[in-house]
């Protein structure tokens, strides 16, 4: 009997409730910091920015080793990582980063051409599994806009990777890794959420003294005002507080990605404690 496992993480933040907080401030919302990882010697959680890494080690059995890294960043630039390497016994690391972004300037919500850049990256070997996800989320929404015409919140954009070696099945269609470099077309004095998560996880908890195994995942996004935008010079990007953008200039329009990864970034807390497809 084929048996899937898959440990849901409870990574899911309710959009209404963040969209209710954002429009009863007239600044922008802090971002939140969401991480956590564990091994046989440590469970460290993370609620701001910084990172944690840890090694485990049996002193009974020199085989049995596990260790984890995660890191989560506002500055330089948003930075979602993790990663795990382990033999035995069970590691895994999770990290997720929710802050806010606004098109300041113009009279109203207009259409303004946003450059999105990031990079994307998961990988795995043995009985591991990484992943890594991005996604633009509008607060609420605006009559005439193609995408978030109505309803409060709504999904702009999202891409996201994913790795498990031991079952490539379950990554069909989905990358290893992506290097954004396209346009959004977002709208000024609108609220948006700006979502970077990373998990990775090894081995299988289910079946002792399976073999090695390891993952990583990465994101971290960056913006800027293209200058195709009409009086582009006339808009510019704030965050929340404590989150840079490293983006020096606007870069090359593009078109848009499609929003492929909606039900990887759904589950992705899950990619962390993946296991893999397993005969019984």
């Amino acid at each position: 009997m084929k048996r899937v496992v898959i440990s849901a993480l409870a990574f899911a933040i309710p959009f209404l409730a963040i969209a209710a907080i954002a429009q009863a401030s007239p600044t922008l919302p802090a971002a939140i910091y969401h991480g956590y990882a564990t091994d046989p010697g440590a469970n460290i959680p993370l609620s701001g920015p910084g990172s944690a890494t840890h090694a485990y080690s049996d002193l009974l059995n020199p085989l049995d080793s596990a260790d984890f890294s995660m890191t989560l960043a506002g500055t330089p630039d948003p930075l979602a990582s993790a990663g795990v390497d382990s033999s035995i016994s069970t590691a895994t690391a999770s990290a997720q980063l929710f802050y806010y972004m606004e098109v300041v300037g113009g009279s109203g919500p207009v259409p303004v051409t946003v450059d999105v850049i990031a990079s994307l990256f998961a990988s795995s070997y043995g009985d591991g599994s990484g992943g890594s996800a991005f996604q633009i989320q509008q607060v609420s929404g605006i009559s005439g806009s193609t995408i978030c015409s109505s309803g409060s919140p709504c999904l702009v954009q999202s891409w996201g990777t994913c790795s498990v070696a031991s079952a490539p099945g379950f990554c069909v269609g989905t990358p290893t890794a992506i290097s954004v470099d396209t346009a959004e077309s977002l709208f000024s004095n609108t609220l948006y959420v700006i979502e970077v998560a990373a998990s990775a996880g090894s081995p299988d908890p289910l079946v002792p003294y399976t073999v090695t195994g390891g993952g990583k995942g990465s994101a971290d996004p960056s913006f800027a005002i293209d200058p195709i935008t009409i009086d582009a010079g006339a808009y510019s990007l704030i965050f929340s507080d404590g989150i840079g953008n490293p983006a020096s200039g606007p870069g090359p329009s593009s078109v848009p990605e499609p929003a492929t990864w909606a039900v990887l970034l759904a589950g992705i807390g899950a990619l962390a404690a993946l296991r893999r497809v397993r005969s019984v």
